[in-house]
Protein backbone atom coordinates (compact mmCIF):
# COMPACT_ATOMS: atom_id res chain seq x y z
CA UNK A 1 0.00 0.00 0.00
CA UNK A 2 1.66 3.48 -0.99
CA UNK A 3 1.33 6.48 1.41
CA UNK A 4 1.03 9.78 0.15
CA UNK A 5 2.41 12.80 2.21
CA UNK A 6 -1.00 15.63 2.27
CA UNK A 7 1.02 17.86 -0.25
CA UNK A 8 1.89 15.29 -2.41
CA UNK A 9 -2.00 13.82 -2.30
CA UNK A 10 -3.34 17.48 -2.97
CA UNK A 11 -0.98 17.76 -6.01
CA UNK A 12 -2.22 14.56 -7.18
CA UNK A 13 -5.97 15.40 -6.98
CA UNK A 14 -4.96 18.68 -8.62
CA UNK A 15 -3.24 16.69 -11.33
CA UNK A 16 -5.82 14.03 -11.58
CA UNK A 17 -8.40 17.17 -12.18
CA UNK A 18 -6.81 18.80 -14.77
CA UNK A 19 -7.95 16.34 -17.85
CA UNK A 20 -11.46 17.27 -16.42
CA UNK A 21 -10.68 20.56 -16.22
CA UNK A 22 -9.59 21.17 -19.61
CA UNK A 23 -11.99 19.07 -21.26
CA UNK A 24 -14.99 21.03 -19.12
CA UNK A 25 -13.26 23.94 -20.87
CA UNK A 26 -13.09 22.73 -24.38
CA UNK A 27 -17.19 21.57 -24.34
CA UNK A 28 -18.18 25.30 -22.57
CA UNK A 29 -16.17 26.74 -25.60
CA UNK A 30 -17.69 24.43 -28.24
CA UNK A 31 -21.10 24.93 -26.80
CA UNK A 32 -20.83 28.56 -26.88
CA UNK A 33 -20.17 28.58 -30.63
CA UNK A 34 -22.71 26.22 -31.24
CA UNK A 35 -25.11 28.93 -29.55
CA UNK A 36 -23.53 31.19 -31.88
CA UNK A 37 -24.39 29.43 -34.73
CA UNK A 38 -27.96 28.35 -33.87
CA UNK A 39 -28.76 31.76 -33.19
CA UNK A 40 -27.09 32.46 -36.88
CA UNK A 41 -29.49 30.33 -37.73
CA UNK A 42 -32.80 31.51 -36.51
CA UNK A 43 -32.24 34.81 -37.50
CA UNK A 44 -32.47 33.50 -41.02
CA UNK A 45 -34.90 30.88 -40.23
CA UNK A 46 -37.31 34.45 -39.02
CA UNK A 47 -36.02 35.83 -42.23
CA UNK A 48 -37.24 33.72 -44.45
CA UNK A 49 -40.68 33.10 -42.72
CA UNK A 50 -41.09 36.60 -42.96
CA UNK A 51 -40.45 37.18 -46.68
CA UNK A 52 -42.72 33.30 -47.24
CA UNK A 53 -45.67 34.97 -44.92
CA UNK A 54 -45.59 37.82 -47.11
CA UNK A 55 -45.33 36.35 -50.51
CA UNK A 56 -47.81 32.94 -49.61
CA UNK A 57 -51.53 33.33 -51.08
CA UNK A 58 -52.72 32.31 -47.13
CA UNK A 59 -55.68 29.93 -46.55
CA UNK A 60 -56.27 29.97 -42.87
CA UNK A 61 -57.99 27.24 -40.79
CA UNK A 62 -57.90 26.47 -37.47
CA UNK A 63 -55.21 24.79 -35.48
CA UNK A 64 -56.31 22.26 -33.58
CA UNK A 65 -52.37 20.88 -32.61
CA UNK A 66 -52.36 24.12 -29.94
CA UNK A 67 -54.57 24.18 -27.25
CA UNK A 68 -53.80 27.23 -25.34
CA UNK A 69 -55.33 30.99 -24.21
CA UNK A 70 -56.11 32.13 -27.89
CA UNK A 71 -57.12 30.48 -30.90
CA UNK A 72 -54.37 30.12 -33.52
CA UNK A 73 -54.68 29.73 -36.76
CA UNK A 74 -52.32 28.02 -39.64
CA UNK A 75 -52.06 28.22 -43.37
CA UNK A 76 -52.34 25.05 -45.32
CA UNK A 77 -50.17 26.33 -47.84
CA UNK A 78 -47.17 27.37 -45.67
CA UNK A 79 -48.01 25.94 -42.57
CA UNK A 80 -46.95 29.30 -40.70
CA UNK A 81 -49.29 30.51 -38.32
CA UNK A 82 -51.18 33.43 -38.19
CA UNK A 83 -49.43 36.39 -37.17
CA UNK A 84 -50.85 39.35 -36.50
CA UNK A 85 -47.83 40.92 -35.78
CA UNK A 86 -46.92 41.05 -39.47
CA UNK A 87 -49.93 41.53 -41.09
CA UNK A 88 -49.38 44.84 -42.31
CA UNK A 89 -53.27 45.97 -42.61
CA UNK A 90 -53.21 45.76 -39.20
CA UNK A 91 -50.84 48.83 -38.68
Amino acid sequence: MKYYTVPSLILKLATMADKEIQQLQKLRSELTAVKKIMGTLQQRINQIEEVIYFKCDHYWILDRANVGEHTEYVCTHCNLSKNDNLNPKLH
